[in-house]
C-alpha cells in the first residue's frame, strides 16, 4: 500500500533580489520607524498594502526606487504546503508514495513559470487549478551585509 500525502494552500513564486543595500538611502526611507507602521523591518514579513501606505507610493514604485537599474530578480517557488509537500516527495524517492497537492494559480506568467517549475517535481498536479488574475508572490529583498552578514 502506497504511502499518500496531500496538501493545500498556497503556491507562489518568490521574486529574491540579491545586492540589496540596506544602508543605502532609497532603503533606508523605507524602513520601519516603529512596531507595526508598514515600513520595512529585515527579516520579517511586511504586506505590501501595509509597505505601500507607509510609502504613499505603488508597490512597484518602491521596489524600483530599493534595486534601481539592471537588476533583475530570481525566482523560486514559494509556499509551505508545496514546499513541504516537494521535499516530502524527494525523500520518498524509490518508496511507493503519492504525493498531491490542491492549490490554485494565475494565468500570468509567474502561474506559467510556477507550473513549468512544479512539473519538475515528483509532486502529482491533477488538482492544481488557474485562475483569472495574477498568481501570488513575495518580494524578497536581500542584503548580504545585513547584520554584518550573519
Amino acid at each position: 500500500m502506497p504511502i499518500k500525502i496531500s496538501g493545500a494552500g498556497c503556491c507562489l513564486v518568490d521574486q529574491i533580489y540579491n545586492g540589496i543595500d540596506f544602508d543605502s538611502s532609497s532603503t533606508r526611507k523605507y524602513l520601519s520607524q516603529r512596531a507595526n507602521d508598514g515600513g520595512l523591518h529585515p527579516g520579517r514579513l511586511v504586506f505590501s498594502e501595509q509597505l505601500e501606505k507607509f510609502a504613499s507610493s505603488e508597490l512597484s514604485e518602491i521596489v524600483q526606487d530599493i534595486i534601481g537599474k539592471g537588476i533583475t530578480p530570481a525566482f523560486n517557488v514559494g509556499g509551505p504546503s508545496i514546499v513541504s509537500l516537494i521535499h516530502a516527495a524527494q525523500l520518498l524517492s524509490g518508496i511507493e508514495a503519492e504525493i498531491n497537492f490542491f492549490g490554485i494559480r494565475g494565468d500570468d506568467d509567474a502561474g506559467e513559470y510556477l507550473e513549468l517549475k512544479l512539473k519538475q517535481t515528483p509532486v502529482f498536479l491533477e488538482n492544481l487549478s488557474t485562475i483569472n488574475g495574477s498568481t501570488p508572490s513575495t518580494i524578497v529583498l536581500s542584503d548580504p551585509n545585513f547584520n554584518n552578514g550573519l
